[in-house]
């Protein structure tokens, strides 16, 4: 076949509907296990210092590790789903991550368990692109904002079950059942995800246009059944071509280029710093793991409040003016946070911080 699919006006023009939503499930159960196993490093931690396999300078060093393996995986997860495709891409973020998750468990020292973290890392950068990227070659336009939104709820949601899990098995159990639990989530959402198809979009693009026909004709097929489908939009598909890295350097582009990763490095190095040295902060302060974990617990459920705002305002406000709002929700409820020091004060604000910042990253990521 070498006649074009209209691949991107089919998906369009389809109703949100059974298939649909299979993606999202799919790709939020990604999201959330993506979450779980980066945000775990906040209540490990803290474990670890107590326990005197490490100490803040250690820490540091470990989460410097992280965000090396965020940054690398972020940036070639698009070169590597550009030459092997999403659904490729995709699975093997999460099978690196899941692995290395498990394989943390039975780490005999911190420098393996940092080396095994850079690894990790890398997954973990790699499946918030290749999510926030799958919703949108799928989910069409009128629901794009929303359901991005839906996908940044179920993500943050991971840093409360994380905290919550952990203010359980780390006192009990120690640090290392929490890998476990991080990795058997991941492989479970790689199995789940093994039929997960190919971007039509992709396959259009790549001129696989046998294979971008096929799925497409599954996909209206499913979606035929809930009632007669919108007539079909015509959109060009761009001619296949390649566009190299450079292009976001070039005039016109660069103060895009420049002013997102202004944004993108603010909110996301604020959020995890935030997020991984609170435990620890609280346990060199004097307190006991387990009070520590259900501070950081209680702040936690911040990071639901954030997207859930972002969910239901995305498509009303806009994308940048709702960047711009979460920026200075963040800027407000930082100032007053560092101010406190009554506990339930800390709390108060710690909790309306973390939803800052969780709307921050949602809306960032998604402009």
């Amino acid at each position: 076949m070498t006649t074009p699919v209209n691949a991107a006006g089919r998906l369009d023009r389809l109703p949100m509907g059974a298939f649909q939503w299979r993606i999202l499930s799919l790709i939020g159960l990604g999201m959330f296990f993506d979450g779980f196993d980066n945000q775990m490093a906040a209540g490990v931690l803290g474990a670890l210092v107590k326990e005197g396999w490490s100490n803040m300078e250690t820490n540091a060093h470990y989460i410097s590790i992280t965000f090396a393996g965020l940054a690398i995986g972020a940036l070639m997860t698009g070169l590597v789903g550009d030459r092997f495709g999403r659904r490729f891409a995709y699975q093997f973020n999460l099978l690196i991550f899941g692995s290395m998750c498990l394989l943390s468990m039975l780490a005999p020292s911190m420098t393996w368990l940092m080396a095994m973290r850079f690894f990790m890392g890398v997954g973990i950068g790699a499946e918030y692109v290749c999510g926030y990227g799958m919703v949108s070659e799928f989910v069409p336009p009128q629901r794009r904002g929303w359901a991005l939104g839906l996908i940044s709820v179920v993500s943050m949601a991971s840093t409360f079950a994380v905290n919550f899990t952990g203010l359980f098995v780390i006192p009990a159990l120690g640090w290392r059942p929490m890998y476990l639990i991080g990795g058997c989530g991941a492989l479970w959402v790689w199995f789940l995800r093994r039929k997960l198809p190919e971007s039509p979009r992709w396959l259009e693009a790549r001129g696989r246009y046998e294979e971008a026909e096929k799925i497409m004709q599954d996909i209206e097929a499913e979606a035929s059944k809930a009632g007669p489908l919108p007539p079909v939009i015509s959109v060009a598909a761009p001619a296949p071509a390649w566009v190299p890295i450079s292009i976001l350097f070039s005039r016109g582009v660069v103060t895009r280029t420049l002013l997102a990763m202004a944004v993108c490095i603010t909110c996301l190095v604020g959020s995890y710093s935030f997020s991984y040295w609170v435990p620890t902060f609280f346990v060199k302060q004097g307190l006991s793991v387990t009070k520590s974990l259900s501070f950081a617990t209680v702040m936690a459920l911040g990071s639901s409040l954030g997207p859930l705002v972002g969910m239901l305002t995305s498509d009303w406000i806009g994308r940048r003016r709702g960047t711009m709002f979460a920026a200075l929700w963040c800027g407000v409820f930082a100032l007053a946070y560092s101010q406190q020091t009554d506990p339930a004060w800390v709390l108060i604000f710690g909790f309306l911080l973390q939803g800052g910042m969780s709307l921050m990253i949602g809306f960032t990521m998604r402009c």
